[in-house]
């Protein structure tokens, strides 16, 4: 006949369990430094406008980058034309802007668009290094009807930003917290597991110590103590 396991050891044997996969499951999500820290993911946008008495039209400019391979990024530039007000927007019909990395220029565009968009993107490649400035400027025309009046304007945008880091040494910069977060991680997951096999040899102990096991080593140290008072 097996012994009995105390239920204590198979609520905690259960719990550790839960926690031990559910630390497993999240692993790849934060061993990916590069999503967790915002590093090899740049993200500029902007937004100009015209302004009228019955409301505004105009252009919403992002530049989305992110790292590929080496020191080089793939990235995109996305267009919306937005308005407000009492005016309806129709989309955009022309752009003429450039992609720069300090005096590097890595997209240099001038499309007419037909039909008329209300948003249009394009991709290119750069490469990035630290405390460049990324920039995307240029102009877009822009149709839209006020009091079914169809009108174009002309969109001019400049936006930038300074790259903080050359995403080439992306993975070997030592000083960034996430990668000690990670490595205190892992320690935890093999403490949690030495747990489970703490817990799970305690509970397999519990199940195979019969009651006549446990008779015959309450008589064993009863007769230990009875010979160390003779």
């Amino acid at each position: 006949m097996h012994g009995k396991v105390k239920k204590s050891d198979i609520y905690s044997f259960t719990f550790v369990m839960i926690l031990l996969i559910g630390l497993i499951a999240f692993a790849p999500i934060l061993f990916n430094i590069k999503l967790l820290n915002g590093i090899g993911y740049y993200n500029m946008e902007g937004s100009n406008v015209l302004d009228y008495p019955e409301g505004s039209v105009g252009i919403k400019t992002e530049v989305n980058i992110v790292h590929w391979q080496s020191d080089i990024c793939l990235g995109t530039a996305t267009f919306h034309a937005i308005s407000s007000g009492n005016i309806t927007v129709h989309g955009i019909t022309y752009v003429k802007y450039s992609i720069n990395a300090d005096t590097a220029i890595y997209a240099d565009v001038d499309e007419s668009i037909n039909p008329a968009a209300i948003t249009w993107n394009k991709d290119f490649r750069i490469s990035l290094f630290r405390n460049q400035e990324i920039s995307c400027s240029g102009s877009g025309i822009i149709n839209f009807s006020i009091d079914s009046l169809e009108q174009s304007g002309v969109i001019h945008f400049d936006i930038s930003y300074i790259q903080p880091i050359s995403v080439r040494d992306i993975f070997y910069i030592w000083d960034l917290p996430l990668i000690w977060i990670s490595m205190f991680y892992f320690v935890f997951i093999i403490v949690v597991l030495s747990f489970v096999i703490k817990i799970f040899k305690s509970i397999k102990f519990d199940y195979t110590y019969t009651e006549e096991m446990r008779k015959q080593d309450e008589e064993f140290l009863n007769y230990v103590a009875q010979k160390k008072k003779n």
